[in-house]
């Protein structure tokens, strides 16, 4: 294919390919490939929305007076659009589908080809349906590539092979762009989330957390960050949490998967629950994560959930109900009401869960398990213990 050879192609596709590119890198990209082809017009051309709608344009150096007249014809102005539509990702040499007086006899003859000193009957193109990132619905991205003179046999075989793999290209940049998008909403949200968050890859090492995660891990009480890892105050809770993360390994965006509870003790505090989950298929696709952590502190929370405190303090169901009723202002007398059973069967179940909790007075199981100041109806409450 004279200069224009395979090593010439890969080069020009590895670039291509690389997410990370700027906008000049791909001016650039496209300046390269017109000189590969005797000064070829090379445009990207992004159309958002259903009917598309012209969006961002990329073009290689040209004319800024024919820059517009391009723009002012793309795309619903151009002959070869209905062509393109039909095969849609399929490369088009359009002097094959649409003759060159109809191009000729076309608004943007007058106004781009002849102005430009392009071929009518050099026209190749690839329109590839792509994401849009809302609130732009549909979409594609349209590539044109219009000669001063007819191309050779080896230009067209060269922009054949290339097209195929410019639309695979196209379509990796566009779901790069609408996940980095849908990954910045969420981010913002779970910035902003009242429980702490943290993405955890497969050997621990915390990559995002929010900021109420990083209040919770500068504290060093239960868990903390080593470097940027995750590690328990005890080595047990390393352990722990490392069984936890490797447990989600291979499931990540399974949502229906219950998340894993590990309580983490504190110095003379309620103990940290650390909930281990999959990593959502978002963040996943964005980071190494393989797990997604919430941080949960009783202490943060005016009266924690009953499954919460079921695990975290090793209740049974019927012990949680009691602590959380009681915890929430109820007296075991209208507790035994409530459930129609004895009160002295109300008492003997709280001391077992007195037990459990550490504690001996009803106020201090309402002290840990709420975080605001007793209620008069808990005082009323404590009051009736010391008349027993």
């Amino acid at each position: 294919m004279s200069a224009l050879d395979v090593d010439t192609l890969l080069d020009l596709l590895v670039r291509l390919n690389a997410n990370d590119q700027s906008v000049d890198d791909i001016a650039n990209w496209l300046d390269e490939l017109s000189a590969l082809l005797g000064g070829a017009f090379v445009a990207i051309t992004e159309l958002r929305g259903e009917p598309p709608q012209l969006g961002r344009q990329l073009t290689s150096a040209l004319d800024p007076a024919l820059a517009e007249r391009w723009t002012k014809h793309c795309p619903y102005g151009l002959p070869w659009w209905e062509a393109l539509l039909a095969k849609v990702g399929r490369f088009v040499d359009v002097s094959e589908h649409v003759p060159a007086s109809t191009v000729a006899a076309s608004p943007v003859h007058a106004d781009f080809f002849t102005a430009g000193g392009f071929d009518p009957g050099a026209v190749l193109a690839l329109y590839a349906s792509v994401p849009s990132p809302p609130p732009h619905r549909g979409g594609g991205a349209m590539w044109t590539v219009i000669g001063r003179r007819p191309f050779r046999p080896d230009e067209v075989e060269f922009c054949r092979r290339l097209a195929p793999h410019l639309f695979l290209a196209m379509k990796r940049r566009g779901d790069f762009h609408y996940l980095a998008h849908r990954f910045a909403i969420a981010h913002e949200a779970a910035s902003n989330s009242p429980t702490g968050l943290m993405l955890l890859a497969e050997d621990c090492t915390v990559l995002w957390k929010n900021t109420i995660a990083e209040s919770l891990l500068a504290e060093s009480d239960g868990v903390t960050v080593d470097g940027h890892t995750l590690v328990g105050r005890r080595t047990a809770d390393t352990l722990a949490i490392q069984r936890h993360v490797a447990a989600w390994r291979e499931r990540i965006g399974e949502p229906t998967v219950e998340a894993g509870l590990l309580p983490i003790a504190r110095a003379g505090r309620r103990p940290l629950g650390l909930y281990f989950r999959p990593s959502p298929p978002l963040a996943a696709a964005a980071t190494d994560a393989v797990s997604l952590c919430a941080m949960l502190d009783p202490e943060q929370l005016p009266v924690p959930s009953r499954k919460l405190i079921q695990k975290l303090f090793g209740l049974t169901e019927a012990e949680s109900r009691l602590a959380v009723a009681i915890a929430s202002g109820e007296t075991p007398k209208e507790l035994a009401d409530r459930t129609q059973r004895s009160l002295e069967t109300v008492r003997t179940q709280l001391k077992f869960v007195f037990r459990k909790l550490g504690v001996r007075r009803q106020i201090d199981l309402v002290r840990i398990l709420t975080k605001e100041s007793l209620s008069r109806r808990s005082f009323a409450a404590d009051a009736e213990d010391a008349e027993r």
